[in-house]
């Protein structure tokens, strides 16, 4: 169904003929800009108003709410909602506070929001939730239509009166020719509204509510209410505000009010250490009321929802703003992963820390040194991860985090040192897919195929590359995922989501260190290195043995393809190295990345004649020689950017080496 429906029938249009020229039009070139402009002028006059924009979900919900009922009863498979109605929306919002009600609010896990209004009982009593919906799994059950709910956080709302008598939002049947229903919970939708068609002037109960566990532990939504009466109404007029401990935060609220009565004011949800101060402390006319948050520097640094509350003697109202609040005092940073001083690491890892609520962003600073006098990393990152890429095998290297904000930054001599130590790969330890019975991508939406991948052996990851060749004619069409074993998780990792446009086939190597994808008119769409939309290296660390399985969605009708080739490349994360292993991996090749010619500094171990092998990531032999000397030189000036392994032997040893050709 629609969420809104818009007048498109025989509207008068500008033309390009002239700047005068104009022509009456019908179809959906003119009911979308009639609904897209309507959208926009309520946000002005949201801005106008409040000193603010409304968020989506609240501009989606006022337009829903607000709109005429057309068809059958409440939402219906040709109207959904009903005919836009621009006037209705932004009286709604000029009266916030006073015959209706717009706030914006958030759900934590296992909690319950209410809230008490009064009915006029001069219409109908309506109430109604909105919200953004995190991310769900694509659902390619090949069904059209399927009924199956894929919310992932499912609020809910209802409206009671007494306690006991309870009125539910509608709900629209799986069945088009069904009526909207409103006797339970809606279990399918982002927008629920309850309407109580005859309220009687008096007192309801809305409660908003949650199943199952909401994701990031609570989730916002968008409340709006009409067919209500209050005798005063209090709107923000200032943003929610970040400021540093040593400041004050200041809030202002336009008043209104009906009645004869005096507002007084106070605060709810204060920090502790904190003060409000009010000016004026009581109204009993329209005016500007102002909140002064203060004692800041006795307040933890955290992010905090204070309240203002009106109270006039019969009703009260409460308004909420978000202080965020920081310091320029920092404590270290707790370390999450690798543990400290841990050893045989991958050459990819995920730094990780806990989150510090007195943080903005970090400063991750990276070197081989102790004493950071030469630092190979020193980036900017606004979560507490960061992706550490390209490091040398068999190499001690130290790192800290500095917390920084508006406020400030830690200084570096109060950060915490950690240090790890990367291991030795085993590189080339290849796995081709052999079972294509269900590789056929065909040409009806939501289509599936998938190949799955067997790995054998005791592999430790600790790089991997995925090698696609897959026939199609669309690949914008493809959304292309890695599962893992079982065993390990199953972890998902997302390769490609709808690439490319009309370009046809992929036929590429998918690593970490790869560049952006550059689609290409002629065939293949994808190919040479390039990295993928989840990290790789994500899955360092853990056991490769297991089923693997490439999966590729297809969502839309018509093109169809089939998946030809999957090949899995691991390097491998080797056992803690005898005398001569460590002798192997001292074998220097620099530079690396390398643009023209990589050398190859040999170590004893390598006496007499010695052969060099480069293959590329299909296992084709790009540079064969042999060589006598301890220092060789291999000239790559006519290869890809990409990745490469050389492999180095002569009768008694041998070791492989990851070559990056990058110009």
């Amino acid at each position: 169904k629609p969420d809104i429906t818009g007048n498109g029938t025989t509207l008068l249009s500008s033309t390009a003929e002239s700047d005068t020229a104009t022509e009456v039009y019908s179809g959906t070139s003119m009911s979308s800009p009639n609904v897209m402009g309507t959208l926009l002028l309520l946000q002005q006059h949201h801005k106008n108003l409040t000193n603010s924009f409304m968020k989506a979900a609240t501009l989606k919900g006022l337009a829903c709410h607000t709109a005429d009922d057309a068809g059958s009863a409440g939402p219906d498979v040709l109207f959904g909602w009903g005919l836009l109605n621009a006037k209705k929306a932004a009286e709604t919002i000029t009266n916030n506070g006073l015959n209706t009600w717009i706030s914006e609010e958030n759900l934590n896990q296992n909690q319950s929001y209410t809230k008490t209004i009064f009915a006029s009982g001069t219409e109908p009593l309506m109430a109604s939730i909105t919200w953004t919906d995190v991310p769900g799994q694509v659902n390619n059950s090949g069904i059209i239509n399927d009924p199956t709910p894929a919310l992932v956080n499912n609020l809910d709302i209802k409206i009671t009166k007494d306690g006991s008598i309870i009125h539910y939002p509608w709900r629209l049947s799986a069945l088009p020719s069904n009526l909207a229903t409103r006797f339970d919970d809606n279990n399918v939708d982002t927008i629920e509204i309850v309407t109580i068609d005859n309220p009687e002037a008096d007192a309801y109960t809305i409660t908003v509510n949650h199943k199952g566990t909401l994701v990031d532990q609570n989730q916002n939504f968008s409340l709006v209410i009409t067919g209500v009466a209050s005798q005063f109404a209090l709107v923000s007029t200032s943003d929610d505000l970040t400021v540093c401990s040593n400041k004050n935060a200041v809030y202002t609220f336009d008043y209104k009010q009906t009645g004869n009565t005096t507002t007084t004011f106070s605060a709810e949800n204060l920090p502790a250490g904190a003060v409000a101060t009010f000016s004026p402390a009581s109204l009993s006319s329209n005016s500007v009321v102002t909140m002064t948050i203060s004692g800041l520097s006795n307040v933890i640094p955290n992010s905090y929802t204070i309240g203002i509350k009106g109270y006039n003697g019969i009703e009260s109202e409460t308004r909420f703003k978000k202080l965020t609040l920081f310091s320029d005092s920092f404590t270290p940073i707790t370390l999450v992963n690798p543990a400290n001083l841990q050893q045989n690491l991958a050459t990819a890892i995920f730094l990780k820390w806990e989150n510090s609520p007195n943080a903005k962003y970090y400063i991750v600073q990276v070197s081989t040194t102790p004493n950071f006098n030469d630092l190979l990393k020193n980036v900017i990152v606004d979560t507490a991860s960061y992706l550490l890429q390209d490091l040398n095998e068999l190499t001690t290297y130290y790192w800290r985090v500095l917390p920084s904000n508006d406020c400030g930054t830690a200084i570096e001599s109060s950060a915490t040192v950690f240090s790890f130590q990367t291991g030795q790969l085993l590189c080339g330890q290849d796995f081709l897919a052999t079972n294509f019975s269900n590789a056929t991508i065909a040409n009806t939406a939501n289509s599936t195929a998938s190949v799955p991948i067997e790995v054998t052996g005791k592999i430790i990851i600790g790089d991997l590359n995925v090698i696609l060749d897959i026939s199609h004619t669309y690949i914008e069409d493809l959304t292309l995922t890695l599962t893992g074993p079982e065993s390990i998780g199953s972890p998902v990792i997302l390769l490609f989501s709808e690439p490319c446009g009309s370009f046809e086939n992929i036929n590429c190597n998918i690593d970490d260190s790869g560049g952006d994808f550059v689609c290409s008119t002629t065939p293949p769409g994808i190919s040479g290195t390039v990295k993928p939309i989840d990290p790789l290296s994500s899955l360092n660390g853990l056991p490769a043995s297991g089923t693997w399985t490439l999966t590729v969605n297809d969502a839309y009708n018509e093109d169809g393809g089939t998946i030809n080739a999957v090949k899995l490349s691991f390097c491998s994360l080797q056992a803690p190295l005898s005398n001569d292993d460590f002798a192997l991996s001292k074998v220097d090749v620099f530079p690396n990345p390398a643009q023209n010619e990589i050398i190859i500094q040999l170590n004893t171990i390598f006496e007499g004649e010695t052969n060099y092998n480069l293959f590329d990531f299909q296992g084709r032999s790009i540079v064969a020689k042999k060589s006598n000397n301890t220092t060789e030189n291999i000239d790559i000036k006519q290869l890809s950017e990409g990745i490469y392994l050389l492999n180095i032997s002569n009768k008694f040893n041998q070791t492989t080496k990851k070559v990056i050709v990058k110009r």
